[in-house]
């Protein structure tokens, strides 16, 4: 882009999102997100952040990730085009894209904030489209797999059941 000047973004977009989770693993699309910032084979758990930070990122603004029923994705804004970041940029979304660690203690400790994230979300306009899709489309999955998941399913959920849908859906087909 030439606005602003010397900058980059990058996205790594799947071609899946939370219509593919089976019932045991409805919100987990969307954990999953969550947890490639928590650790992958190349960069251990708590340093993705600090690793962006040092090159000029904030999380949230510079560096974030979104589910939906369709699609995940994972953005970087990078301050600089030059080389190094580049690199950089492509090196964790490339692990995000295939080293994700589904480390059971590190899943623990993320349950919180997806549970943080739903009450959040837990709105009169949100509880409204969802009674607007159930009235549309009756007899559908559409809202049965809203990309938050369930209560259940998140404070439940074992590595196994992440990482059976990261091998199905995580694939160089759907990126």
């Amino acid at each position: 882009n030439d606005t602003p000047t010397g900058t980059a973004s990058m996205r790594l977009i799947l071609n899946v999102g939370s219509f593919a989770e089976d019932e045991d693993q409805r919100g987990l699309a969307h954990f999953i997100e969550h947890m490639a910032f928590n650790g992958t084979t190349n960069v251990p758990e708590g340093e993705m952040v600090t690793l962006l930070e040092r090159y000029g990122l904030e999380f949230g603004p510079d560096t974030n990730a979104f589910t939906s029923q369709e699609v995940v994705g994972y953005q970087l804004d990078l301050p600089s085009n030059e080389e190094d970041l580049i690199n950089i940029g492509l090196f964790l979304l490339r692990e995000s894209a295939s080293e994700i660690v589904f480390d059971a203690d590190a899943i623990d400790r993320e349950r919180g904030v997806v549970l943080g994230e739903m009450r959040f979300r837990d709105t009169p306009v949100n509880r409204y489209f969802e009674a607007f899709y159930d009235f549309h489309y009756p007899d559908t999955i559409i809202t049965d797999r809203m990309p938050i998941g369930t209560t259940e399913v998140i404070t439940t959920a074992q590595p196994e059941q992440f990482q059976r849908y990261y091998d199905e859906y995580y694939v160089p087909e759907r990126a």
